[in-house]
Parts: structure tokens; sequence; C-alpha cells
């Protein structure tokens, strides 16, 4: 029994992670893997003492974050999509995560990220994958991804809520905030950094032993997507 609890609590803060849905910007920043590792767990224990999953969701993001959080109108990962992707994940098996190929866990992730992103704007995943980089780059993570959507502090308007959608970056005297709204549209010019991040994002999910090189895991997508 408690293998299974663990292995849903992975489950639960791998997703909440990739679908960030306070908008901490988690999923596109390294060492933030376990943003929503103590929410995902309290989920799991309130649900498993017979609160109905909806209910446990909503009662910690409230704690944990701020009440409201998840129905506000502006949520693009509503309380509604959150439980959803919650119960879907509950039908897995307790070693999911595991078992999955790279190419699957490379796909969910593509998924998941670009579920914000108004339907008509997406990328289809096979363009995606036609613009895998060789090899990684140095300077992939020097913020690229922030600076193609960071506007004036001044420009936010008053009142923003605590807990994740605004942060401030401090550079020189510049200071600039990471945009809240997650729907803009992506350009190619996103793809380089989201294939990298992709990448690194998998590999920290995964145990040393399944842990490969750039090449190979390219090399695995590639050969997946031609078959």
């Amino acid at each position: 029994m408690n293998d299974i609890k663990n292995g849903l609590k992975h489950r639960f803060a791998v997703l909440l992670h990739d679908l960030d849905p306070i908008n901490s910007y988690c999923h596109a920043i390294l060492d933030m893997e376990d943003y929503y590792e103590s929410s995902a767990i309290k989920i799991v224990e309130l649900h498993a003492r017979g609160l109905p999953l909806r209910q446990a969701v909503c009662q910690v993001f409230d704690s944990d974050f701020w009440a409201g959080c998840l129905v506000e109108a502006r949520r693009v990962v509503n309380l509604d999509t959150l439980t959803s992707e919650l119960e879907a994940e509950m039908q897995l098996a307790t070693d999911a995560t595991a078992s999955e190929s790279l190419p699957e866990l490379h796909r969910a992730l593509f998924d998941r990220f670009m579920l914000p992103i108004p339907r008509a704007n997406r990328w289809t995943y096979s363009s995606f994958l036609q613009a895998l980089p060789e090899q990684l780059s140095q300077d992939w993570n020097d913020m690229s991804y922030f600076n193609l959507r960071a506007q004036p502090l001044s420009q936010i308007a008053d009142g923003t809520k605590p807990g994740g959608d605004i942060v401030a970056e401090e550079d020189d005297d510049i200071c600039v905030t990471f945009l809240a709204e997650r729907s803009v549209p992506f350009t190619p010019d996103d793809m380089p950094f989201l294939h990298q991040l992709f990448f690194e994002k998998i590999m920290r999910r995964l145990p040393v032993d399944q842990q490969t090189s750039y090449e190979s895991f390219r090399e695995q997508l590639l050969h997946h997507a031609s078959n």
C-alpha cells in the first residue's frame, strides 16, 4: 500500500510540475523540480483518508498558496483541468514513470507544456521533433525563454496575488517580471531552448541508471518518430 501511495505522490508531483497551475515557471526553470512535491503529498494523503480528489486539490492549494487560487477566471490550468489530469494519472500503474520509454516521457511533457496555448497556435509534436538540435548548446539556459516574455514591472497591474504568478528579477538597474500569461504562442526561437529544457527535465526525473546522453536521447526520439 505504501508503495502505491509513494508512486502516486511522485506522479502527482511530476504532473503538477509540468502543468504548473500557479505559474511559478518551475516547469521552465532547472532546480525547481520539487516545487509542488509537498502539495502532491498532501493531496494523496487527504484523498487516501476519503476526501474526494477535487476537494483535496482545492484544500491543499488554498492552504499552500492562496484561497481560491485555482478558481480564478484568469487561471489557465484551473481546478477542473487539474482534477481531470490527476484523475487520469491515478489510473496508471504505480511505476508508470519508470516503465515509460524516453519518447513517451518526452511526448507527455510536450503535451502538458502546450496545454495552456490555444489549440490553433500550438505546435504539432512532429514539427517540434523536426527542430531537434544535433547537440546541446553551452549557453542554452541563459534566460532567453523569459527574455521573450518579460515586460517592465510598472506595466503589471496592482493587486497581484502572492505565491507564484509574478516573479521579479533584478538585472543591473532593470527590474522585469515574467509574464503570468502563459497562453502566448511560442515562436520558432523558443524551440532550441525547449528541446534542451525537456531533455534536462526528463533526465532529472529518471533513476541514475536510466539516464543517458543527449545524443542517445535524440536518437531514440527520432527512431520512435520514424516507426
